[in-house]
């Protein structure tokens, strides 16, 4: 960059302050022109409950990817999370996939209960995930949810099948450092990725009509869906996904 060099930006006017500037009326007016010949983006719709129940219900006749790709579709949702925090993604960003280690389960009375526990579905009351790295720079975050009560649209159940199904799976001695997106296919070790949950988000919506019962076209979802579905959620209950 030109600061780098030790030069100012030939497309700014200086005002005086170290590393500040106003754009070039010039500039401005060029990328203004941009955005006017540029074709309206292609925006994703927001997911909504009715979607994400009725997609862990079309995922229990498939296979177990298409199982754990639903159980963390809605385990992200409740979070509002970013695709690339539960799953693999072609360009792996700043934000750091969860592992087994970023979750915590706690009973009634707040006590851990570990995730290895035989009972684990009827003890864990909440859950507790700590984001240790995320796109907007905070660190070691930790946000919790309690039971919703229902057996599809439930923080902890999808968690707790998430965390079960890993484990299952996998037996070594570090398997804290397991992400949740891992699963087998076979003997072989594999992650859910970010074209397998849109894969699956899509069929479900076209199995189910999804034009006509959820007011959304197969092609108007995205990973993107799943957190914008979370923040309408939280701005009908007037909160903020910030």
């Amino acid at each position: 960059t030109f600061r780098k060099c030790g030069r100012s930006s030939p497309f700014h006017i200086q005002n005086g302050v170290h590393e500040a500037g106003t754009l070039h009326p010039r500039i401005r007016l060029m990328i203004r022109g941009f955005e006017r010949e540029d074709p309206p983006p292609k925006r994703q719709k927001a997911v909504t409950p009715v979607l994400l129940q009725d997609t862990v219900e079309y995922a229990r006749s498939l296979s177990e990817w298409a199982k754990h790709t639903a159980d963390l579709i809605v385990g992200g949702y409740f979070f509002a999370m970013r695709a690339c925090e539960f799953c693999s993604t072609e360009k792996p960003g700043r934000t750091k996939k969860l592992t087994l280690g970023d979750i915590a389960f706690r009973d009634q009375d707040s006590r851990v209960v570990d995730q290895r526990d035989s009972q684990l579905d009827d003890k864990a009351m909440f859950v507790t995930i700590c984001f240790t790295d995320q796109k907007n720079g905070t660190k070691m975050e930790k946000r919790s949810h309690r039971k919703t009560g229902q057996e599809t649209l439930c923080p902890v159940r999808s968690w707790v099948r998430i965390v079960q199904r890993v484990r299952s799976n996998f037996m070594t001695n570090d398997d804290n450092k397991i992400p949740v997106c891992a699963y087998k296919e076979g003997h072989k070790a594999k992650e859910i990725s970010s074209s397998q949950v849109l894969q699956l988000l899509r069929a479900s919506c076209r199995f189910h009509d999804g034009e006509n019962k959820y007011g959304i076209k197969v092609s108007e979802l995205g990973t993107r869906s799943i957190r914008s579905g979370a923040a309408m959620a939280l701005a009908l209950q007037g909160n903020t996904s910030d």
